[in-house]
């Protein structure tokens, strides 16, 4: 898996990353451009037949804890 998208979409629930160039169950494939770190928290969600994935990142480690876990997988 290449992005905190794709594990997301793997595990079926909200992950959430705190800096995303130090990762290691996923790299930072579709992260925004950076020159530092990026935080990520993601969530998947059924699109009909499909499925989707909202990210919300942040630039800043540690920007996202599980109650924004919780936020971004109500919403998706």
């Amino acid at each position: 898996v290449s992005s905190i998208a794709g594990y997301a979409l793997l595990c079926g629930t909200p992950v959430v990353s705190g800096d995303l160039e130090e990762e290691k169950r996923f790299g930072a494939a579709g992260a925004p451009g950076r020159s530092g770190p990026v935080s990520a928290v993601a969530a998947s969600f059924p699109w009909g037949r499909e499925h989707g994935v909202l990210v919300v990142y942040a630039t800043r480690a540690d920007a996202f804890d599980a109650r924004h876990a919780l936020s971004v997988g109500r919403i998706s």
